[in-house]
């Protein structure tokens, strides 16, 4: 199992995409940092997430509902490390 950290990714996707494939035993290629300049198809859910680049304005947003989901944060190991 890996564990990516979508704060790390947007800290540094290059290193983390490097980390994430070599987890899965997989060559680098340039195009895993555009991922969004495809121009293949998308039949998922996320198909118009897939078509923009990364972002952090997404980062901490869960805060808002911290006083709801207290007692899984309570739960969860690394609370140290949500940011």
């Amino acid at each position: 199992i890996y564990t990516a950290r979508y704060e790390a990714l947007i800290e540094n996707p290059e290193e983390r995409v490097h980390a994430l494939l070599d987890h899965c035993g997989l060559p680098f290629d340039e195009a895993c940092l555009s991922f969004y300049e495809t121009q293949r198809s998308v039949n998922t859910l996320s198909f118009a997430q897939v078509r923009k680049p990364l972002y952090s304005s997404s980062i901490g947003r869960w805060k808002h509902y911290a006083s709801h989901i207290e007692p899984l944060l309570r739960s969860l190991p690394a609370a140290d490390d949500r940011t």
